[in-house]
């Protein structure tokens, strides 16, 4: 999951993309600030983003519920920014639909 949301964030657009030069691809913002995080290195990002997927996926987050449907997660992660785009994009990476939840992707082993 954690590389479809990465697909989805642009992260492999190449150097210039935004996700790629803050070495985060998730687009994950700081939880204070609520501006995008800025990592010192890819992996760093990787293991912030691949944290994040973990609390999603086991109902341990604070914003995602594991009934929410992908398309439900969109709006929350892109802040209303194309959320049907992204969306399509991490479902089809999956090969589900946008009405998959993350406890059905939990149960499939998707990460």
């Amino acid at each position: 999951m954690a590389e479809a949301i990465a697909q989805a964030e642009g992260f492999n657009s190449g150097p210039t993309a935004l996700p790629a030069r803050n070495h985060n691809p998730g687009d994950l913002k700081d939880t204070v600030t609520g501006e995008i995080t800025l990592y010192p290195d890819d992996p760093t990002g990787w293991a912030a983003l691949y944290n994040q997927v973990n609390l999603m996926l086991t109902g341990a987050s604070h914003v995602y519920r594991l009934d929410m449907a992908l398309s439900q997660v969109a709006v929350l992660w892109t802040g209303g920014d194309n959320p049907d785009g992204w969306a399509r994009t991490v479902a089809s990476s999956l090969g589900v639909t946008a009405d998959t939840t993350l406890g059905d992707i939990a149960q499939g082993g998707a990460q």
